[in-house]
């Protein structure tokens, strides 16, 4: 059934990467399949605003059992009105709370309304089919990432893109020999290198620790040489 993975925790998931790593089911069993869920609450806006009214204003209770529990609406909307995420979920509660007969028969009418723009065939893009788990291998790998993540890595991105548009634009070297240097080669040289080392050299340096984590980096020792490393630092700082 068309789900979103761990409503329940707090704060929720914003990307969720799902990679199949192997499967050998029949052609028939066993495919996913994605529906445009904001796009449905949109949609469901436009033909029904009561019913996505009440979707975005009764809070409901997720849960997978203690501590994993929150309450939050279905629908969910950002500053601007528009709708930032849903969360639809048999598996994971999304119980109503009390409410008066004809509100919360309201509620359920609203919720069977969106749940029909899910299963539309123009809405689908790819659910999970049933399969017979004897003699069938699947193995699905998923990968969860919050927004700030995403947002700052593409900053990152554009700000390494900007930099090496206006590298391209500036003139390019020519000298093959240290003797062949100008004056100016040089100073451009250690202001490129001052500028990448305060921007990245903090990091090349705890990428660098952070690779000797593992079982397979204690070599003989109780502890792994990223262990080890911040062991050394503590005692050098003191």
């Amino acid at each position: 059934a068309f789900h979103v993975d761990n409503p329940y925790r707090e704060p929720c998931i914003d990307y969720q990467l799902l990679h199949c790593v192997e499967s050998n089911c029949p052609e028939d069993e066993g495919i996913n399949r994605f529906v445009d869920a904001v796009g449905c609450a949109e949609r469901l806006r436009d033909i029904d605003p009561e019913a996505f009214e009440i979707l975005c204003t009764v809070p409901v209770k997720w849960e997978i059992g203690f501590p994993h529990i929150s309450v939050c609406p279905i629908i969910q909307l950002d500053h601007n009105n528009l709708v930032r995420r849903v969360f639809f979920s048999p598996k994971s509660g999304g119980y109503a709370p009390p409410l008066d007969t004809d509100k919360l028969q309201n509620f359920y009418e609203a919720k069977r309304k969106l749940v029909a723009l899910f299963e539309s065939d123009e809405n689908v893009y790819s659910t999970n089919f049933a399969f017979n788990p004897v003699g069938v291998s699947r193995h699905l790998e998923g990968l969860n990432i919050d927004h700030d993540t995403v947002t700052k890595s593409m900053w990152n991105y554009r700000q390494q893109a900007n930099q090496e548009n206006d590298s391209e634009k500036s003139e390019q070297p020519t000298w093959t020999k240290l003797t062949e240097c100008t004056v100016e080669d040089v100073q451009t040289m250690g202001k490129l290198y001052s500028e990448d080392a305060a921007r990245n050299q903090a990091n090349r340096a705890l990428n660098l620790l952070r690779s000797q984590k593992g079982e397979h980096l204690k070599l003989g020792a109780p502890i792994d040489l990223y262990t080890h490393g911040l062991q050394t630092a503590s005692r050098a700082h003191d």
